[in-house]
């Protein structure tokens, strides 16, 4: 009698920690969210690929920048096939011309114009007058080339803009742009008597490239890669006006060792956060590229956190393998979403830098010596662990994260679960 009535509370209270925990579990197995295309939805966390992206259509979903051969050009459809917003760059090196016109320069030595007999005069020359003749590969003639001549500016230009237009290509990425005289250039050259005059004449090419670029084409983009520029204040920001970005091939670690090639405050680390800054502002599409070992993923995760303390949107991340930029490389981190970020990055009064996104934090600590610790709550860890302190050794950064959808409400509710992990994030 009345019996339809009954509630039994056991019962009632084993169906709804049945239905909690599958929610736990689910939520467990998509965490963290992920981001696609190498860019997190109403993020800034962007990530670049050079020369050698993998599976064009698995690269298509990853990264947001996608750096190519000419040689290259047929995986440009499967890349937009998988998201039709990547941007995909012609290389050029805007130094050399090759003895074998290979693909990867302009042409016009060895066939066609006959550059090496025609127009002896657009070549930059040492001190005693001699050409700059150097091997990059061996059996190879490399030859510098003067970017101060205003008509192999206009070869350059024309012939490089003609390509990246035929093959489909959306803008051009210009190498080695140098700065000063050093390697194949060091010592005396013929018109350039300090390091300023070498500056003005590279950045004249890169503003005749930048030009040429957008008469056919106002959306073409123009990237150049500036050489060992941290000597020279403010030149990055005054070349990325006349471009559409930069890159920055030594951002925050050199080299292939965890335990030197480090920038720290006072020594490079803060002019570099400044650049991806500037960039930001600017809405320049920047690309800072690390370097570390391929085990190394301390050193990776130190130069993406310093790059996410400012990211918003317009710049791009790329972290290479052993000093070689012809593997493709990525990592799980990159693909996390962090979401928007809710402000600039704070600076600790430990020297720590921290920035808070909608969906995590990143936490920074650039100094070369000490351990320092930061208290934090409402955040996990990777692994869905509830963290209320982290440690931070000499450069290193952690990246914790936090729910933002309905099934938060009961993720956060339930009892902090211990999951293995590093001891430095508890």
């Amino acid at each position: 009698m009345g019996l339809g009535r009954i509630r039994h509370p056991v019962r009632t209270v084993s169906v709804v920690l049945f239905l909690v925990t599958a929610m736990f579990l689910a939520g467990l197995a998509a965490w963290p969210p992920a981001s696609t295309a190498g860019l997190a939805p109403e993020s800034g966390q962007r990530i670049a690929s050079l020369f050698q992206p993998g599976d064009p259509v698995q690269a298509g979903r990853r990264y947001g920048l996608v750096i190519l051969n000419e040689w290259n050009h047929e995986w440009i459809p499967l890349l937009k096939a998988a998201d039709p917003s990547v941007r995909v760059l012609l290389y050029k090196n805007a130094f050399f011309l090759r003895g074998d016109d290979n693909s990867s320069t302009v042409g016009g030595f060895a066939t066609g114009e006959r550059v090496d007999t025609r127009h002896p005069d657009w070549f930059l020359k040492d001190g005693s007058g001699q050409r700059i003749v150097f091997e990059y590969y061996p059996g190879v003639d490399f030859y510098a080339m003067d970017w101060g001549r205003p008509e192999w500016r206009e070869y350059w230009a024309d012939r490089a803009v003609r390509r990246a237009v035929d093959l489909g290509f959306d803008g051009l990425f210009l190498d080695d742009l140098y700065t000063g005289r050093w390697g194949p250039i060091s010592g005396t050259l013929e018109g350039y008597a300090d390091d300023a005059q070498l500056q003005s004449a590279v950045r004249g090419f890169l503003a005749t490239a930048y030009a040429r670029a957008k008469a056919p084409d106002p959306d073409l983009l123009v990237v150049g890669n500036v050489v060992d520029h941290l000597d020279s204040p403010g030149l990055f920001d005054d070349w990325l006006t006349i471009t559409d970005g930069l890159m920055d091939e030594q951002f925050i670690h050199v080299g292939s060792s965890g335990d030197s090639g480090f920038k720290s405050p006072g020594n490079g680390w803060e002019r570099q956060l400044a650049e991806v800054e500037a960039a930001e502002r600017m809405g320049k599409a920047a690309v800072f590229v690390s370097q570390g070992a391929s085990a190394d993923e301390q050193t990776m995760l130190f130069t993406y956190g310093t790059y996410l303390l400012a990211a918003g949107g317009s710049s791009y991340y790329y972290h290479v393998h052993d000093g070689s930029m012809d593997a493709a490389t990525w990592y799980g981190v990159w693909g996390r979403d962090l979401g928007a970020a809710l402000g600039p990055y704070n600076v600790t009064g430990q020297g720590v830098y921290t920035r808070a996104f909608t969906r995590g934090m990143v936490a920074v600590n650039p100094m070369s010596t000490g351990e320092v610790t930061l208290e934090v709550s409402g955040y996990r860890d990777s692994h869905g662990a509830a963290v209320n302190q982290i440690i931070l050794g000499p450069h290193s950064a952690t990246l914790l994260y936090r729910r933002i959808d309905a099934r938060r409400l009961i993720f956060e509710t339930l009892p902090a679960v211990e999951w293995p992990g590093r001891a430095a994030v508890r």
